[in-house]
């Protein structure tokens, strides 16, 4: 078992891509990445796909759609048909299916 390097992980995604996606529900990384923001030496943006248990002004694929629409309008490319299209089916042995949002390289 080895510590988690959440500091040096959050420093390679604000050098490589400069945002760091909140996937999960609550906001819990994304505030300690926004509070660990101040001593990056690249800044990063915390961006949620998820709305919190907290606030209910939006519902979660508006939350979902916001956060494609921020990563969009700061040059990340996305695969929209991807984002629109009905999700397959789980592979057997599986219980959810690989996430296609980003283009294939």
């Amino acid at each position: 078992v080895q510590p988690v390097q959440f500091a040096a992980n959050l420093e390679l995604l604000a050098s490589h891509c400069g945002v760091a996606l909140e996937l999960g529900p609550g906001n819990t990384c994304g505030k300690l990445a926004r509070q660990h923001g101040a001593a990056l030496k690249t800044p990063l943006q915390v961006v949620s796909c998820l709305p919190h248990s907290t606030n209910r002004a939006l519902t979660g694929p508006q939350v979902l759609h916001n956060a494609l629409a921020h990563l969009w309008a700061q040059g990340h490319p996305l695969s929209w048909a991807a984002a629109y299209r009905p999700a397959p089916a789980p592979a057997h042995g599986s219980s959810c299916p690989a996430p296609a949002l980003l283009p294939s390289t």
